[in-house]
């Protein structure tokens, strides 16, 4: 249960309006009281006995009221805690994500042909770089091209920290250019990479994007 200031506020202005009244009801009885006719008034002794005995379970009333105060704190504090030690291992892990980096994808020289009609793309080439300083494990890259196609490479077991891994697919069939430039076109692939850290949590980062955890496992999904 989560107290804020005002809720604390509330809770400390309530005790003391307490223990107000009870100390006025103690003073007007004691001031008003008149003994029964025939028996002695209580002398001051007495009501201070009385205030004693009162003054006794204000007392009693008021520490149980701190102590179950106190409590909740330090539990809310504890909790309070817990949550920002757990926040700062998310971003801990996800700042080691955010090194891992796609290259854009290019049709590499070679790699496609200029037909009488149109350039046919028959490979893909991307770089996945792991600025990190961990290695990174099971690496899978996902390619969607421009035509609707998706195709996968899960080749890379590794990718040591400070390195890169030469990503290369061949499309089957060839890919249809639809313009006479294939850099263009190669600018249109969406790339996802998913990938275990040092830790084995699996990451996927869809163009460089914000990274999201995965299922565990070594595909893309």
């Amino acid at each position: 249960m989560k107290i804020d200031r005002r809720t604390w506020l509330y809770m400390a202005g309530s005790a003391a309006l307490i223990l107000l009244a009870l100390v006025l009801i103690v003073a007007a009885v004691s001031a008003g009281y008149q003994a029964p006719a025939g028996e002695e008034q209580p002398k001051v002794t007495d009501w201070m006995q009385a205030w004693a005995g009162v003054a006794g379970v204000v007392a009693g009333t008021a520490a149980a009221v701190a102590a179950t105060a106190l409590l909740l704190f330090e539990r809310q504090q504890a909790q309070d805690a817990r949550q920002q030690l757990a926040e700062e291992r998310r971003t801990a892990e996800e700042s080691r994500a955010r090194a891992v980096i796609s290259a854009r994808v290019i049709f590499p020289p070679g790699g496609y042909a200029i037909g009488a009609n149109a350039i046919r793309c028959s490979r893909i080439e991307l770089s996945v770089h792991n600025f990190g300083a961990d290695p990174i494990h099971w690496v899978a890259v996902e390619v969607k091209l421009p035509d609707g196609r998706t195709v996968e490479h899960n080749g890379s077991e590794f990718i040591g920290p400070g390195t890169q891994e030469l990503v290369a697919v061949d499309l089957n069939p060839p890919y249809t250019c639809m313009g006479d430039n294939p850099t263009l076109d190669a600018k249109l692939c969406s790339v996802v990479v998913a990938f275990n850290d040092s830790s084995g949590i699996r990451w996927s980062r869809k163009d460089n994007q914000a990274p999201s955890r995965r299922a565990s496992g070594t595909d893309i999904a």
